[in-house]
């Protein structure tokens, strides 16, 4: 799925957002072993607070576990969900569990579902790519999102992909807090077919390291 961000992002015009990591914003996560490509890595898994634009503050989630995020700014492109068959089990997941998840534990088993989702075809955390074991309260709700999730599917989010790749800064899904240029494009089009003519010409009128989840 990261190859094909990646020649979807180049396939796009550079709408770039500007992303920042801030730890300080309220979110959920627990430490826990996860299992990537055979290594165990012991990571703060769950939601990670960021701001889009040093305007918008949104809880996100890591598209990619083994991919550090760098703490910002970082220039980012957002990509919809609905470009690809994932995103939209992805939106679904996000969309229905995140605005209920209060512990921890629970923000965990969120992200967990989301890596198998990305990572893996199977929705089984004993094999594939991604692996899950450590924790069997988090591994059951994931599991359980996993079974919910099959099939359906929603819109609303995004990844928001780094410009320089994925490989150089953390592919983070969340809400799309602001629209695209495109659409905005498009609604000063169609406010202009409201009037009836034109109006008269003659008026005038911070420093990288590795941060949560990752």
């Amino acid at each position: 799925m990261k190859t094909f961000l990646t020649l979807l992002v180049a396939a796009l015009p550079a709408f770039s957002h500007t992303l920042t990591f801030d730890g300080g914003l309220p979110r959920l996560y627990q430490v826990t072993t996860v299992n990537v490509d055979g290594n165990n890595r012991t990571l703060n898994v769950g939601q990670i607070g960021i701001w889009i634009d040093t305007v918008y503050d949104i809880m996100a989630y890591c598209a990619a576990p083994g991919i550090s995020l760098l703490t910002g700014p970082t220039d980012v492109t957002p990509v919809p969900d609905t470009l690809f068959a994932e995103g939209q089990r992805l939106a679904w997941i996000y969309n229905f569990y995140n605005p209920a998840v209060t512990q921890g534990w629970e923000a965990a088993a969120v992200q967990v579902a989301i890596w198998e989702v990305v990572l893996d075809s199977d929705d089984n955390l004993t094999t594939g790519r991604f692996r899950y074991t450590a924790d069997s309260q988090i591994q059951t709700r994931a599991i359980a999102i996993l079974a919910a999730s099959a099939g359906q599917s929603d819109t609303g989010v995004v990844f928001w992909v780094p410009d320089a790749g994925p490989t150089y800064s953390q592919t983070l899904l969340s809400a799309d807090p602001t629209p695209e240029p495109p659409a905005l494009v498009l609604g000063a089009a169609a406010l202009l077919l409201l009037f009836p003519k034109f109006p008269d010409p003659k008026r005038v009128l911070p420093e990288d390291q590795p941060a949560v989840g990752v």
